[in-house]
């Protein structure tokens, strides 16, 4: 599962196109966290890095998880939701 203040280790795998630059950018659903970045060193089609998620004081949080991957032809933006668990 995902914690908050605990490392997370991102990994994308591309198969039918390559990028030249992968980015993750998290960023609360129901209440704003900020936005928090984390770079992904590659290939061109593996791509690996780490991230860390903030402790939302309510409680649970839904995060959003959107992978940037940068081409010659334009920017593609893929979303993820997902939910982390109170500390």
């Amino acid at each position: 599962p995902v914690r908050p203040l605990v490392p997370l280790q991102v990994r994308v795998g591309l198969e039918a196109t390559q990028a030249d630059r992968v980015e993750v950018l998290f960023t609360g659903v129901q209440m704003d966290m900020g936005t928090q970045r984390a770079g992904l060193a590659g290939d061109g089609q593996q791509f690996d890095g780490q991230a860390m998620l903030p402790v939302c004081t309510t409680g649970a949080m839904t995060w959003a998880a959107t992978v940037r991957l940068t081409r010659r032809n334009g920017t593609l933006a893929l979303p993820f939701h997902f939910n982390v668990p109170a500390k």
